[in-house]
């Protein structure tokens, strides 16, 4: 995943992935922690009580106390949802969670409204702290409960319904009322991605592509009326690599950084989820981060470097709430993607993959942490290596 300075993420990076990564969120049905009890769901005075909220209460309190055992199936869910989602609820599991892991946010419905001609209703739900006589909020989130199959499902769909749909190749475009569509920018990610998946040695990804005009809109589609991430960056986008959906909020047509998260995944699937320096590293390698190429982030980590008492073993880790070492992490892992490719080049290079841990990286590529830095600048001394064209 990428964001303009490096840190829109997130949210599946940071709350599942955060937010982070939505796939790595993902790699296991069962979470660790089966003690998380959502405390008793709170109503608006607002709504009207009678038998169809009386339901949708009902099935949604019993739906948030069961949500965070298990996501790859629930009796409360839609079926459909899962075979086109995989983990269709992803992004409320763990919502109520502090970062010290504790289940602090309570959920309270602020409005069920019905949708016009159908058996469904949108269900408005915010996660709410109360301590010290303030209120604190973790998001304003809206999903859909189908009065017939008594069932929840995502409000995608719904949000996207008067999205124009243009395919181009592989990638299947919706594309924001907002924003015009640049043809010109689609025929050059179709052309990426099928340049990318002859580097992994895979078939080129299907992929659907929401084109939105910013975070906040990216968000909105995804059913947040409100959640922090959505306002940390002017530029971002996020990856459901299961279910090969990629959503940019950067008013563009491409977007070569994120699509590499969808051939990591499935390449590299049992230790990813320790590599991600080395993951953002090569979609940063590939398509730089956020607005800036590769080689504008070379530049500014050299700059960096030249510093003084500077300790870069504190850069290696991304996700972080700082953009800034967000951005160095990501280019830092660029620059060993690199350097890896310079000394086994283009067929053995991305064997780092195959690495359990990042300190496994390292020897693979003949680095400690005493020359790290005088590494790093060796690197970029060289010329940038162009590696799909």
């Amino acid at each position: 995943m990428t964001c303009n300075k490096t840190s829109f993420y997130f949210f599946n990076k940071i709350v599942v992935l955060s937010i982070i990564i939505i796939f790595f969120s993902c790699k296991k049905s069962k979470i660790e922690n089966e003690k998380v009890i959502t405390p008793k769901l709170k109503i608006s005075n607002y709504i009207k009580q009678d038998s169809v909220s009386t339901l949708v209460f009902e099935k949604l309190e019993e739906f948030l106390l069961i949500k965070n055992q298990d996501f790859r199936s629930s009796k409360y869910w839609s079926d459909l949802d899962f075979e086109h989602y995989i983990f269709p609820y992803n992004d409320i599991v763990n919502i109520e969670m502090s970062k010290e892991g504790e289940s602090i946010y309570e959920p309270k419905v602020l409005e069920l409204l019905h949708i016009e001609g159908t058996n469904e209703y949108i269900v408005k739900i915010a996660f709410l702290k109360y301590s010290n006589q303030e209120l604190g909020i973790k998001c304003i989130y809206n999903l859909i409960f189908d009065i017939k199959e008594q069932k929840f499902k995502r409000i995608l769909n719904y949000n996207t319904r008067n999205w124009k749909k243009i395919d181009v190749g592989d990638i299947e475009y919706y594309i924001s009322p907002l924003r015009e569509f640049n043809i010109t920018e689609a025929l050059e990610f179709d052309y990426a991605n099928k340049k990318i998946a002859q580097l992994f040695e895979m078939e080129s990804k299907s992929v659907k592509y929401y084109s939105c005009i910013s975070p906040v809109e990216l968000f909105e589609i995804k059913g947040f009326d409100y959640i922090h991430n959505m306002y940390m960056s002017d530029k971002g986008g996020l990856s459901e690599v299961t279910s090969n959906i990629l959503f940019s909020g950067n008013d563009s047509d491409t977007y070569n950084h994120e699509i590499v998260h969808f051939y990591t995944y499935e390449k590299y699937y049992s230790t990813i989820g320790n590599l991600s320096l080395i993951n953002e590293g090569l979609a940063t390698f590939i398509g730089g981060s956020g607005e800036a190429s590769y080689s504008v982030l070379r530049k500014k980590l050299m700059l960096f470097l030249e510093k003084e008492s500077i300790d870069v073993n504190g850069y290696l880790y991304p996700y972080s709430n700082d953009e800034m070492r967000n951005e160095i992490a990501y280019t830092i892992g660029a620059i060993l993607c690199e350097r890896s490719l310079r000394l086994y080049g283009r067929s053995s290079f991305l064997d780092i993959f195959y690495a359990k841990n990042l300190q496994e990286v390292m020897i693979y590529l003949n680095i400690n942490e005493a020359n790290l830095v005088m590494e790093l600048k060796n690197e970029l001394k060289n010329e940038p290596i162009e590696l799909l064209w």
